[in-house]
């Protein structure tokens, strides 16, 4: 049975999608099934593998207009392993589609179950929101990572974030908990980056990771080269970073 992990923030910008390509990457480097599934109408996921204007999407998938066959694209990259359920721009009308519908939090979960075997591990790129294609996300997910940046407003979306994990829990998936927290572009020098990792650290004492993902150029331009900062540049600080990450991810899962 996969590991299902949703990678989830209500705020933009935070690492999501970078986090989803490289912790992806890592896994299918250690010999692991991976299974990225874009479920931002922004698509910047099947985007950062070219993989754009396809036919078959996520959005075709949950309304059943295609099949897993038929959607499911293997990513073209030095290693094999790593496979995607695209996104498209259509997909952002899900939600005006499917609220109010009964069960319509379980879509995700219904559709991807059957080859949930075939995986060692499914990533889920959530949205930028807490609306119904996240709840999607939180009602399959066995697991939540949370990627945040050290600022202040940041610490409300926290607490919102993890109130709707909590009743998704009590009411839709008695199995999903969080994984961990951690921070992305992180400068533990900076005073702010100090005040809010204490406030998380003594917050959320047993969810805060110890691997951050430093400020690193790397990460910003492989997307551009369709790569993952391990192909792009294997010898940089965001190499280094996610691998750290993966590795304590993968400590907290076999410790479960």
């Amino acid at each position: 049975m996969s590991v299902v992990l949703a990678i989830s923030n209500q705020k933009g910008g935070v690492g999501k999608t970078t986090t989803a390509i490289n912790v992806g990457a890592y896994l299918s480097r250690i010999g692991k099934k991976v299974l990225l599934i874009d479920l931002d109408p922004q698509g910047n996921l099947s985007r950062s593998y070219n993989i754009i204007n396809q036919k078959n999407s996520i959005y075709s998938l949950l309304l059943g207009e295609s099949n897993l066959d038929n959607t499911i694209v293997e990513v073209n990259n030095d290693h094999t392993g790593i496979f995607l359920i695209p996104c498209s721009h259509h997909f952002s009308r899900f939600e005006k589609i499917r609220a109010g519908e009964l069960n319509a939090q379980f879509d995700l979960k219904k559709s991807i179950t059957p080859i949930m075997d075939e995986y060692d591990f499914i990533l889920l790129d959530c949205p930028p929101s807490l609306g119904l294609i996240t709840i999607n996300a939180f009602c399959f997910a066995g697991l939540v990572l949370i990627p945040m940046e050290a600022q202040l407003f940041s610490m409300d979306g926290l607490d919102s974030m993890c109130e709707v994990i909590r009743q998704v829990k009590s009411f839709s998936n008695p199995s999903l908990s969080i994984i961990g927290i951690f921070f992305i572009r992180h400068n533990k020098r900076r005073i702010l980056s100090k005040e809010v990792e204490t406030y998380i650290s003594n917050k959320y004492s047993d969810l805060l990771l110890s691997s951050n993902i430093r400020e690193n150029i790397s990460l910003k331009e492989s997307p551009h080269k369709c790569q993952d900062v391990f192909t792009y540049a294997p010898s940089s600080n965001g190499a280094i970073d996610y691998e750290s990450l993966t590795n304590e991810i993968l400590i907290r899962i076999n410790q479960e």
